[in-house]
């Protein structure tokens, strides 16, 4: 349970960063043809996988079920965590659309950084198995601080310590600011050089 409900989190996380980065360029012909609000495009991938992180984790409840596990009472407070998944992966997004359409090499590294990143993340394994001296590199780690609240929320395993939740904050936004001014920024180019 505690692999699958990592493993849940990172892939809604890593689904929407690589998908709201290639919107722009999957939207190609609506996007020359009729004027919008193109902030939406980075959005729909984030709103879609919700969906099917939804049902996922409709699955993962009645499996613990099966096994005999209770989720805690903190698990009311999942949907915020969801949120703020959805949110992180929604301002890389917001930076690497642009940047994709103009530059198409970032949507084929792209893949290949999430799966590393996944290895930086503790998905399959818990921050207790990495050396103490060393536990603090995860603060900065915002996804690392939302796959621990979600355990806790639902496994009832340890919460991350206070000062990661500021520096997720932090983190989220200074990632939304920036992927809002690249965007807006390059986006009138993008119709030009997609």
């Amino acid at each position: 349970m505690f692999v699958l409900s990592g493993l849940l989190l990172w892939q809604y996380f890593s689904k929407v960063v690589v998908e709201a980065s290639g919107s722009l360029v999957r939207s190609e012909a609506i996007i020359t043809k009729v004027f919008f609000p193109r902030l939406i495009l980075p959005l729909v991938p984030t709103l879609s996988a919700a969906v099917e992180l939804g049902i996922s984790l409709v699955i993962l409840l009645a499996l613990m079920l099966f096994y005999g596990l209770i989720p805690t009472v903190y698990i009311v407070f999942l949907p915020l965590v969801l949120l703020m998944t959805g949110l992180l992966g929604y301002g890389i997004g917001l930076t690497l659309s642009p940047l994709n359409a103009i530059y198409r090499d970032i949507g084929i590294a792209l893949p290949f950084f999430v799966q590393i990143g996944m290895y930086l993340t503790p998905v399959i394994f818990p921050v207790s198995f990495v050396p103490q001296d060393y536990r603090w590199i995860f603060l900065f780690n915002p996804v690392a601080t939302l796959l621990d609240s979600a355990r806790a929320m639902i496994l009832g395993s340890p919460f991350p310590p206070l000062a990661a939740y500021g520096i997720l904050l932090g983190w989220m936004a200074i990632i939304f600011i920036i992927g809002f001014r690249t965007f807006r920024k390059l986006e009138p180019a993008i119709v030009d050089r997609i």
